[in-house]
């Protein structure tokens, strides 16, 4: 024997085997192309056939002191218990300061991590929500660690969910809206809160009858908009973090007010939208039990 006999694992033992990578990329791609099918025939219907609401939240940035804790649990608490409300859930419920360069903002916390997390799920799970879309601050746990934490959070409900959009065809009765519901458009003007919205109707992925996005922090606005003869609706909701160490560092303008809006569904096709929810939840009340008087 002239060679050193060498017995155990070698460097050819972690080859790669094409077939297997193949295999595995075909179940991919028709894993993927499940998913996009499916996504493009998505529905929330709605039950019965008097009036709906759906309370729109978003930017709650749960975590530090300057956060309306007081008006967010007032506004959950709206939806949860008005009749006929559901929730649509547009991003950027916790601060989750883990992305590298602003990792020192967390030192101003007022909860732990995992705190913002718990009371995040708390809220998502009592609004009563049909549709959840992440923010940018939710999407940072993908991109850092690969983890979505917020599917997990909703894993046990049938709410529509995806990390960037939900494009959904509303339904109540006889009346159908499309709504495209976003955390952030591209094409967002100082000029004009709701540019991105109204210009994302004709550069985006498809037509829509409602747009709904967050993500600005310049209060809630709901502003219609003409194309090919019909009203259209551009929803931007306001936030619920009033002192911001952030917003200030930067020299952001802050909020009006906070809290979000709501838009109120009739059967037969109308739409009455309301940039404040409680007086939303006061409307669809009334609206409710006038329909339930006339039959």
């Amino acid at each position: 024997m002239t060679e050193p006999v060498t017995i155990g694992v070698v460097p050819s033992d972690s080859d790669l085997d094409p077939r297997e990578i193949l295999e595995k990329a075909k179940r991919e791609q028709e894993k993927c192309r499940a998913l996009t099918k499916k996504r493009q025939e998505q529905y929330v219907i709605l039950p019965g056939t008097l009036p709906v609401g759906l309370g729109i939240l978003a930017d709650w940035h749960l975590g530090g002191s300057g956060v309306d804790y007081v008006g967010l649990e007032a506004d959950v608490n709206t939806i949860a218990e008005t009749e006929g409300m559901y929730g649509l859930y547009n991003g950027d419920g916790i601060d989750n300061w883990i992305a590298s360069r602003l990792m020192w903002l967390q030192r101003e916390q007022i909860m732990r991590h995992q705190e913002e997390w718990a009371l995040l799920e708390y809220f998502l799970l009592r609004a009563k929500l049909v549709v959840a879309v992440s923010g940018n601050h939710e999407n940072w746990t993908y991109l850092m660690a690969g983890s979505d934490r917020l599917r997990e959070c909703l894993k046990h409900t049938r709410v529509l969910y995806d990390r960037h959009e939900v494009v959904f065809k509303l339904q109540l009765s006889g009346a159908e809206w499309v709504v495209k519901a976003r955390h952030k458009w591209r094409g967002t003007s100082v000029v004009n809160d709701t540019h991105g919205i109204e210009v994302g109707w004709q550069r985006g992925t498809g037509e829509f009858d409602i747009g709904i996005g967050s993500h600005t922090h310049r209060g809630t606005l709901i502003r219609p908009f003409i194309r090919h003869h019909e009203k259209k609706y551009a929803v931007l909701t306001g936030t619920y973090k009033s002192e911001d160490e952030y917003g200030r560092a930067l020299g952001f303008s802050k909020s009006h007010g906070s809290g979000c809006g709501a838009l109120i569904l009739f059967p037969d096709g109308r739409l009455f939208a309301c940039e404040d929810l409680r007086t939303a939840a006061e409307f669809l009340t009334f609206a409710r039990k006038e329909r339930i008087g006339c039959n």
